[in-house]
């Protein structure tokens, strides 16, 4: 095996790290996405309340679907079902 030339090793190895990045950031929104249904679950009590509630358009959202809103900027959403959740 030749060894790479350093420039182009570290070109690698920053490529690596960025694709490690988005795959731990994908990881992780998928985990927020199973808690935050776990909870809106035990809020709603029926998974297809669950799914229309994702789709549907929401007015603590402007109207837009939670689902748009999470895509963006999941933050939004994960503090609005915990405000619920804990009331």
């Amino acid at each position: 095996m030749s060894k790479q030339h350093p420039r182009y090793q570290a070109a690698l190895d920053k490529e690596a790290l960025t694709i490690r990045n988005q795959i731990d950031k994908e990881v992780m929104m998928t985990m927020k996405l199973e808690a935050l249904n776990k909870i809106l679950l035990a809020m709603l009590g029926d998974a297809r309340l669950v799914d229309m509630w994702w789709n549907g358009q929401n007015k603590a959202f402007h109207y837009a679907t939670p689902k748009e809103i999470y895509e963006e900027t999941p933050e939004d959403v994960i503090k609005y079902v915990m405000e619920h959740y804990q009331r």
